[in-house]
């Protein structure tokens, strides 16, 4: 039995009373010498389709999580889940079985957290591949400074460390950059107002509000009540804004918003093509709602 489990789980390997799979490195004769033709979005008759890199056009249909279960020094009898030693000798059988049913099934994609590198060992892997590379999340983005110098270098070294295996992959499709980030408008304006006087991020909302109001501490007023603050100075050295009942500050905040969104995804389009140029930026995986502000921002990447 495989499990396809759509929930975001780590990929997990398992342990195997038999010989084991190899599971490091690319498939067998995948590695090319130079980049393989790219897959691509085109619209035909008004419409929009994802092609292969062969020319024909297809549906995504895909698969989270396709992976080996519980590890053997894991595996709890009173609480089982699925564990692929309990039923092959090694890894790669797993891995060749899970690919005759998926494509039985008529999947064409193995999605996030499967287990790329085994199942990348099967000569018969011909399914796309979209990893979630997770790199907003793990530097902090989009509640921590998208402008620190820090948080960058952080960035970069998740994407690479996760692109350079992968980008000569002629099945690789495209990158998630994120999995259901949290573009919660309150708590974004909340957490950039706690940072330093220093952080790029606090400072440009600062200019967001001095622009939106002209300089004008009392227009600001009649939207904000805030707090540790009675003026443009002492805001600009630290200092919350709660909305006030009756105001717009609402609007401010969802602009706000729309401007972390825009660093957001260029930050992530430049950083995942400055380590792959070929396969396509497929944007982050939303939670089960969105804010437009933040759809709008991606459609430029």
């Amino acid at each position: 039995m495989l499990v396809l489990s759509l929930g975001a789980a780590g990929s997990v390997s398992a342990e195997w009373g038999g010989p084991q799979g190899k599971l490091a490195g690319a498939a067998p004769g995948l590695r090319a010498e130079s980049p393989a033709p790219p897959f691509s979005i085109r619209k035909q008759a008004g419409i929009w389709w994802l092609f292969w890199p062969e020319g024909q056009r297809f549906f995504s249909v895909g698969v989270c999580c396709v992976h080996q279960g519980a590890l053997h020094s894991t595996f709890d009898p009173e609480n089982p889940g699925y564990a692929a030693w309990q039923h092959y000798d090694d890894s790669l059988q797993w891995a060749e079985a899970s690919l005759r049913r998926l494509k039985s099934w008529r999947f064409t994609t193995l999605g996030g957290w499967s287990d790329f590198a085994t199942l990348r060992q099967c000569k018969g892997q011909t399914l796309c591949l979209t990893p979630v590379l997770h790199i907003g999340s793990t530097a902090g983005a989009p509640w921590w400074d998208m402008w620190d110098p820090k948080n960058l270098r952080r960035m970069e070294d998740v994407a690479r460390e996760q692109i350079l295996p992968l980008r000569d992959d002629p099945r690789l499709l495209g990158y998630y950059s994120d999995n259901e980030l949290g573009w919660w408008n309150a708590t974004l304006w909340k957490m950039t107002l706690e940072q330093p006087p220093s952080s790029g991020q606090r400072r440009r909302l600062i200019q967001l509000l001095r622009e939106t109001y002209q300089n004008d501490w009392k227009r600001l007023l009649q939207d904000f009540d805030p707090e540790n603050a009675e003026g443009w100075r002492q805001l600009r050295r630290g200092g919350m804004l709660f909305l006030k009942s009756g105001g717009n500050g609402i609007r401010v905040m969802r602009q706000f918003l729309g401007l972390l969104a825009e660093r957001y995804y260029q930050l992530m389009r430049d950083i995942i093509r400055k380590y792959d140029s070929r396969a396509l930026f497929l944007g982050d995986r939303y939670q089960s709602f969105y804010y437009p502000e933040v759809a709008r921002a991606s459609a430029a990447y």
